[in-house]
């Protein structure tokens, strides 16, 4: 490990050390407390950030299951920054008037330029600054954690999974993130600013997608944990996303013929019926699914009281 250990002016008086590790860069704040904030090349494009008040970050990837092929990445630190580089995307850590180890992620395009595509909150007024990572103690050991991000009034959002929104676009949206019937979160969006952004964190929680501040939160978790890539078109972003949070398997051939479904069968013989004038009249059917009547007690009673063990009798 190189340890850069120089203290700087405006960094220098709350950074502890910056450190280079495998291209990873590892810088510690006191912020009140020791904050280690990690920020690692993650596949192509793309970048991981973690960050804790505890004193050692976790080694659960979560959502990053995929094994990733050591990315190259391009690390600059000098006395007010610290810069990872990463393909097409980079971070800059630096402090603003308020705000220590505040961070910018940029898109490189391929003219050689860069633009800002998410920044953390910018807060101006010393008694309006919570801090854009926050941490309260909570049950067994965990932290309720925020993350702060500025928002851009012309920014769409697309993604989060399935939730009743009534809006494709989830700008000034807020999304609660459990799972239930017919809510299936995945914290996982697309923004038109160019980039797709991973809240990797199982925990219960919120994403909020404000005309004046887009908000992450955990409701209890060890570390905070997002990933995020960018490119210049979705395609790239899915791609990389997918590679390193793993590709949907392949269709299966039995399963790709007609479906029949019906809310509720009264009895076995009534299911079996409708199964077999499928096969007297040669339809091809591949699956044939029974939603059971859904209540208290009655999906059990209606399987074992009329169709028994035996629903593969035909």
């Amino acid at each position: 490990m190189t340890t850069i250990g120089k203290r700087c002016s405006k960094l220098g008086p709350n950074l502890i050390h910056r450190s280079i590790q495998d291209g990873t860069m590892e810088p510690r704040f006191n912020k009140g407390h020791v904050e280690l904030l990690v920020i690692e090349p993650w596949g192509t494009d793309g970048l991981r950030v973690r960050a804790t008040i505890s004193d050692n970050l976790t080694n659960d990837d979560w959502a990053l299951s995929e094994p990733i092929h050591n990315p190259t990445s391009n690390i600059v630190i000098t006395d007010t920054e610290a810069i990872i580089r990463n393909g097409n995307i980079s971070a800059r850590i630096s402090d603003t008037r308020v705000q220590q180890a505040h961070i910018e992620i940029y898109r490189h395009t391929e003219n050689g330029g860069k633009e800002v595509i998410l920044s953390e909150k910018h807060y101006v007024v010393n008694a309006h600054n919570p801090g854009t990572r926050t941490y309260k103690t909570s049950d067994n050991n965990l932290y309720e954690t925020e993350l702060h991000f500025e928002p851009k009034i012309s920014e769409r959002f697309y993604g989060m999974g399935l939730n009743d929104t009534g809006t494709v676009n989830l700008k000034g949206c807020i999304i609660d993130m459990y799972q239930r019937h017919v809510k299936h979160v995945v914290p996982f969006v697309v923004s038109t600013e160019g980039y797709g952004f991973l809240w990797n964190n199982p925990s219960l929680g919120r994403a909020e997608f404000g005309n004046n501040l887009t908000r992450w939160v955990s409701e209890g978790c060890k570390q905070i944990d997002y990933y995020i890539t960018a490119s210049e078109n979705y395609h790239d972003i899915l791609a990389n996303y997918s590679n390193v949070s793993g590709h949907a398997p392949e269709f299966p051939y039995w399963a790709s013929g007609f479906w029949q479904c019906k809310n509720r069968y009264v009895t076995q013989e009534e299911f079996l019926d409708v199964a077999r004038e499928f096969k007297n009249r040669g339809f091809p059917l591949s699956v044939h699914v029974m939603i059971s009547f859904t209540g208290k007690n009655r999906v059990i009673g209606l399987l074992i009281l009329n169709f028994g063990l035996t629903l593969n009798q035909w």
